[in-house]
C-alpha cells in the first residue's frame, strides 16, 4: 500500500509519502486475523510557529504485529478496525539552512544540527475498508512517530 503520512510533531508539521506492506493470517472460524506489518515513511518538516520549511526530515521504518477485526458492510464492501504494536527506528536528519538557523536563534531557540537516529516503541491504531477483491484503503490515526495521520491504499494480493 501506497500513501501520505501527516501531523504534528513538536513544533513541526511533517508530511510525506509512506509504503506499507502487511500480511495477515486469518483465524479459522472468528471473524479477526492476525496481523504483520512493515512500513517506511520519509517527511519532512515545515515550522508551525514561523511556516518555515526547511531540510528537516524524519525517515521512520516500522515493523509491527498485531490483529485486524473484519465486518462485512455490503456484499462487496468488509470495513476492519487494525491495532498493531512494534518498534520503529526513526532517522533524523537536519540540513543546514542558514536563514532557518538565524531566524531560530533570533527567537532564542538555536537548533543542533547533528543528525540522529532513535529506536522506540511503535503502535497504530486504524480503520478501514476491503473493497471487492482487490482495493484497500485505510487510515492510521495514532502512532507514536509524529506523524499521527496516515491515509494508504493498495492492492490485495
Amino acid at each position: 500500500m501506497a500513501g501520505i503520512a501527516a501531523g504534528p510533531f513538536i513544533s513541526y508539521y511533517l508530511n510525506g509519502p509512506v509504503i506499507r506492506g502487511f500480511a495477515r493470517l486469518p483465524v479459522s472460524g472468528a471473524p479477526f486475523a492476525l496481523r504483520a506489518d512493515v512500513e517506511v515513511s520519509r517527511m519532512t518538516a515545515r515550522h508551525l510557529d514561523l511556516g518555515l520549511v526547511n531540510s528537516y526530515s524524519i525517515t521512520d521504518a516500522r515493523a509491527l504485529l498485531g490483529a485486524e477485526y473484519d465486518v462485512p458492510a455490503t456484499s462487496a464492501v468488509e470495513v476492519s478496525v487494525v491495532g498493531s504494536a512494534g518498534l520503529s527506528r526513526q532517522a533524523e536528519r537536519v540540513g543546514i539552512d542558514e536563514a532557518f538557523l538565524a531566524e531560530m536563534a533570533a527567537l532564542g531557540r538555536p537548533m543542533d544540527l547533528s543528525d540522529t537516529i532513535r529506536w522506540s516503541l511503535a503502535h497504530d491504531i486504524g480503520i478501514g475498508a476491503k473493497i471487492g477483491r482487490l482495493l484497500v484503503v485505510e487510515f492510521h490515526f495514532f502512532s507514536i512517530d509524529g506523524a499521527p495521520f496516515r491515509l494508504l491504499a493498495g492492492v490485495r494480493l
